[in-house]
């Protein structure tokens, strides 16, 4: 299924806005940050999923307010 089915589909279910967003280098960003402030950090692909996902919702919320 495309993401905007999904999206359509979703809502439809729920009375809450939906937003797409671009993530595609949020986790090659992370890593860098993660890197540039502690290189024996490694592949830490946990540690680089949660730092992804605080920068893609810093990004929602800079475009928003």
């Amino acid at each position: 299924m495309m993401v905007d089915d999904f999206i359509a589909r979703l809502e439809k279910l729920v009375d809450i806005p939906i937003y797409k967003t671009d993530e595609r280098d949020s986790s090659a960003e992370a890593e860098a940050m993660i890197h540039r402030h502690n290189k024996k950090i490694g592949k830490d692909k946990a540690r680089i999923d949660r730092m992804a996902a605080a920068i893609i919702l810093q990004r929602f919320l800079d475009e928003r307010l």
